[in-house]
């Protein structure tokens, strides 16, 4: 999550919303070993196994329909070149890459967002930023500076919003923005 985990736990034992699930939940207050716990439970719920386009990949050739292998031809074809860094069974590379997503102003002139961001790069031995780094943090190469992992795409259509600061809302807007060429 990008925080210290003091800082988690403090941040989410003042938002009454959290005091009360983690009551409800544990019948205690928030730590860091619920929150490591809550967040492992959630992610154990985020199995796919037998999406259309599993079921696609497994020769279930009639389960797509027109729009849906169009979209196919696109994403892994020359005109949209998506599965050059979506690929696998994740359709993910792993890799980073800086691709000019903008920082959102609200993002930049929140002070509990500024404040959280320039804790963390503090804790990392980096100077403040009104950016997010990205792999700059881990790697401290210059070619780095805002280069974030290629997300995988299972189940993307319930995770929006998109991009590593969550500044493009629907799938569309980032269809939108690629064919733009990004920023």
């Amino acid at each position: 999550m990008n925080l210290n985990p003091r800082y988690l736990v403090a941040k989410l034992r003042e938002i009454p919303e959290y005091q009360q699930l983690f009551e409800k939940a544990w019948a205690w207050g928030v730590t860091l070993e619920r929150i490591v716990g809550a967040l492992a439970a959630f992610e154990r719920t985020l199995l796919v196994t037998n999406s259309l386009f599993d079921r696609y990949l497994h020769s279930d050739l009639h389960v797509l329909g027109a729009d849906e292998k169009q979209g196919m031809t696109i994403f892994f074809g020359e005109r949209g070149t998506c599965a050059k860094c979506h690929a696998g069974s994740l359709l993910t590379d792993q890799k980073f890459y800086n691709l000019g997503v903008a920082e959102l102003p609200e993002l930049i002139n929140n002070p509990q967002h500024r404040s959280t961001r320039n804790f963390f790069l503090g804790e990392m031995g980096l100077k403040a930023m009104d950016r997010d780094p990205g792999d700059y943090v881990v790697t401290r190469e210059a070619s780095n500076m805002g280069a974030f992992r290629t997300p995988p795409l299972r189940q993307v259509e319930q995770t929006g919003p998109y991009m590593h600061n969550g500044s493009i809302a629907t799938l569309t807007e980032v269809i939108e923005y690629f064919n733009q060429g990004g920023e």
